[in-house]
């Protein structure tokens, strides 16, 4: 797991902003990205195999929501950082 400069611009910046109302929806986020960090890491080293591997082997509906996500989900994290700093 990797602490980013999003981690660290906007969590400063909203703990600035919104003073300790923020701890509660930041907590709540890490709590609940918690088990994908975890479980991927079980998976890679259980079986050897990368994650892409995995959905790969899932079938191709399963790697192709998977690149869907993760295209929006850093569209997204990078317009918002780039807009509040």
């Amino acid at each position: 797991m990797a602490v980013g400069t999003s981690h660290l611009v906007l969590s400063t910046k909203a703990g600035a902003q919104f003073g300790w109302w923020a701890l509660l929806p930041i907590a709540a986020a890490n709590w609940l990205k918690y088990p994908f960090f975890e479980f991927g890491i079980r998976y890679t080293q259980v079986t050897g195999k990368s994650l892409l591997q995995g959905y790969l082997e899932k079938g191709k509906g399963f790697f192709n929501a998977y690149a869907l996500v993760t295209l929006v989900s850093s569209i997204t994290i990078l317009s918002t950082l780039y807009t509040v700093t």
